[in-house]
Formats: C-alpha cells, structure tokens, sequence
C-alpha cells in the first residue's frame, strides 16, 4: 500500500467507528429495525467508498513492471 491507501483506509475506519459508536445521535431512539438498517447501509456504504478509493489509489507502476 502507498501514503495515499493508507490514509484513506484509516480515514475509512475512522469513519466506521464513528458510524458504529454515535447510531443513536444519528438516527434517534426509536424505531430499531430501520436504524438498524439504516446503520448497515452507511457502514457497507463505507465499505465500498473506501474500497473503491483504495483500489482507484493504487500504483500505476505495478502494471508496468508485470508487462515488461
């Protein structure tokens, strides 16, 4: 992994906690079933963001050196 990985996989993780950690400041007391949904949908949403970013982030030199 490079700088730029590395610093969005712990931005992503940070993110993650925080999301984990703050579910009733985000999305109140009641109704537990649609919080709970609600709270996997922006934990898989960040997820993917941060994957995709991580892969977008990657060396572009490592696909020279396996051509040649």
């Amino acid at each position: 992994m490079n700088k730029k990985q590395l610093v969005c996989m712990w931005a992503g993780i940070i993110v993650f906690v925080l999301i984990g950690l703050n579910t009733r400041t985000l999305f109140g007391c009641g109704y537990y079933i649609n919080t709970y949904a609600q709270i996997i949908t922006c934990l898989a949403g960040t997820v993917i963001v941060t994957g995709g970013l991580i892969y977008t982030l990657r060396d572009k030199q490592g696909k020279k050196d396996k051509a040649d």
